[in-house]
C-alpha cells in the first residue's frame, strides 16, 4: 500500500516532513485523557498511583511529550470504560463496541 506522504502531510498537522525527508510527528496533547481525569475529580498524582509511574511521567503522557506505552492504554481505557481511540482523539465518541458472549 502506497501512502502520498506530501498530500497526507498537508491533511494532516501534526505530521511534518523534514528538510532531509523524515517523517516527524509533532506532539499531540491527549485532551481525552484529561477530561476523562478531571471528570473524576482526579489529580495528575491519583492516576499516576494506580498506573504505578510518577507523577511526571503521567503528565507528560497527557502532553503528548512521551509515548503512552500500550499497556498504560490499556489500564486507562479499562479504567475509565472507553476506547483507547476515544483516549488518543481519534474518535469523540467514548463508549467502545462490546462484543456480547
Amino acid at each position: 500500500m502506497f501512502v502520498d506522504i506530501l498530500n497526507f502531510k498537508l491533511s494532516n498537522p501534526t505530521i511534518t516532513l523534514t528538510e532531509l525527508g523524515f517523517i516527524m510527528v509533532k506532539n499531540i496533547r491527549y485532551q481525552h485523557i484529561r477530561d476523562l481525569r478531571e471528570d473524576a475529580d482526579l489529580t495528575q498524582a491519583d492516576v499516576a498511583k494506580i498506573l504505578n509511574c510518577t507523577q511526571v511521567s503521567y503528565s507528560y503522557y497527557e502532553l503528548g511529550r512521551r509515548d503512552i506505552p500500550t499497556e498504560i492504554l490499556i489500564a486507562l481505557a479499562d479504567f475509565y470504560d472507553c476506547s483507547i481511540d476515544y483516549l488518543l482523539g481519534r474518535t469523540n465518541v467514548k463508549q467502545m463496541n462490546k462484543e456480547s458472549s
